[in-house]
């Protein structure tokens, strides 16, 4: 739903999407508009959506280029997602992608009735046969303004859904050795029926007549080193690319070029934040290197959709919203103003500006008390140790540098935590080799919203 709306915002503001991004949850887990759109100076959209498999973004492609013309369609595939949905689930996750666009196109109908068994297909195409919504007070409405809560560890941003999440560690996977494979044996992946090669060009034939350049791509996942099947899909997927004339990326066979180990992944099939944001720097610099797409830097509208950095945020935003503090911890320490610098759903950055100089062999004898108190509500949202513990506050103790921006001095810490509002938060300093007492006096802040 918040993908959907965030495109219809979009459209109705008159403003075009260069690089369409379509596939599964390997799509929406893997390609970052925020990092694409830096590099390339484009503005790029995710349309991946949870097990949706090809047949299915025919359909919501179809849909979106009703009122898009990208300039690049970018199509992740591995083999599942080439299979047509087969059994209950997976007709369910379907299901999702037909729900969100217009009730009635032919597109529409015809896509139901092509994916979906007979009897699953009224639930689709007419709201009141969805047993969920069998209320007393029917309200065929559609939210469109409404932004669904987000997953606490996920980022979203124009379909990307990115994890602050690491898998368990794994052993290094080898590119050599799926390479060798691909080399050695050229026989192609031959579980796809007709009707599942049929999609694959129906796909890229209607990108073609839309005039965008098309590029297929497989996002880095675990089980691509296993055995051979995946050699045996990669070949295939080269041959249906050189047939075509279209370009093909396969991110498993760059994965050292990328950087990519056990702690970019959420799980084996699923990047999280860190390495989708090395995984779309990638596919930035391919795009740069391989289309020519008109450049938006200099177009205010979307200079103004630009993340801030921390930097450009303590230069810009910083003075306006920062809470006046003016008080000493000590001696040698002054606080002038604080403020918190959001990340996204679960990082954040405390930003704390000096009022005197501090030398950093002063502020290096210290630990700087950093504690953060919740309300009931958000008892759940503490920390494991915090929990342990049974407070109610977290415990963001860290010793303290001394960073200098435009002249000014600043003490900058990262915390995770889902938690937006403290009724209070609290500084001290002691000792760095131990809490031995506060060296100082206690500061306490009421009532703090992070933005």
């Amino acid at each position: 739903m918040n993908t959907i709306n965030e495109y219809n915002s979009l459209i109705n503001e008159d403003k075009e999407i260069d690089v369409a991004i379509y596939g599964s949850s390997h799509a929406y887990c893997s390609y970052n508009p925020r990092v694409i759109d830096s590099i390339t100076k484009t503005r790029s959209f995710n349309f991946g959506n949870d097990a949706q498999r090809l047949v299915v973004s025919n359909f919501v492609m179809k849909e979106t280029l009703k009122k898009i013309s990208p300039k690049l369609v970018v199509l992740d595939v591995y083999i599942t997602s080439i299979k047509n949905p087969e059994g209950v689930k997976a007709f369910g996750f379907q299901k999702s992608s037909y729900y969100y666009f217009k009730i009635f196109s032919s597109n529409k109908i015809s896509s139901v009735f092509e994916v979906l068994p007979l009897e699953e297909a009224p639930e689709v195409l007419f709201p009141v046969f969805r047993k969920k919504d069998l209320v007393s007070n029917f309200n065929f409405n559609r939210k469109n303004n409404y932004f669904y809560s987000k997953n606490a560890n996920a980022k979203e941003y124009r379909g990307f859904v990115g994890f602050d999440l690491e898998m368990k560690p794994m052993k290094p996977q080898s590119q050599e050795k799926l390479l060798s494979l691909i080399n050695k044996n050229k026989t192609l992946y031959d579980g796809f029926t007709q009707q599942e090669e049929e999609s694959i060009i129906s796909f890229i034939e209607k990108v073609k007549n839309k005039g965008s350049n098309l590029l297929i791509v497989v996002a880095p996942y675990y089980a691509a080193f296993a055995g051979e099947k995946h050699a045996h899909f990669h070949n295939y997927m080269s041959m249906i690319s050189e047939k075509y004339k279209i370009d093909f990326l396969d991110f498993n066979l760059v994965w050292n070029e990328i950087g990519l180990d056990y702690k970019d992944f959420k799980d084996k099939g699923h990047l999280g934040s860190k390495g989708a944001k090395k995984v779309s720097k990638y596919l930035a610099n391919y795009i740069n290197t391989n289309y020519v797409l008109p450049s938006r830097e200099n177009e205010l509208a979307w200079v103004e959709e630009q993340p801030k950095t921390l930097k450009s945020f303590i230069a810009e935003t910083f003075p306006k919203t920062s809470l006046e503090v003016n008080k000493k911890l000590n001696d040698k320490v002054y606080i002038e103003s604080i403020d918190f610098f959001n990340e996204g759903s679960i990082s954040k950055s405390v930003i704390i500006k000096l009022k005197n100089r501090v030398a950093d062999s002063i502020i290096s004898k210290y630990r700087l008390g950093f504690h953060t108190y919740i309300n009931d509500k958000n008892l759940n949202d503490l920390t494991s140790y915090s929990k342990s513990k049974n407070r109610k506050y977290d415990a963001w103790d860290f010793i303290p540098e001394i960073i200098e921006i435009d002249g000014s001095q600043y003490i900058i810490k990262r915390l995770t935590t889902p938690i937006s509002k403290f009724p209070k938060i609290k500084l001290f300093l002691y000792d760095k080799r131990g809490y031995k007492g506060v060296i100082g006096k206690n500061i306490e802040i009421e009532n703090v919203i992070v933005r």
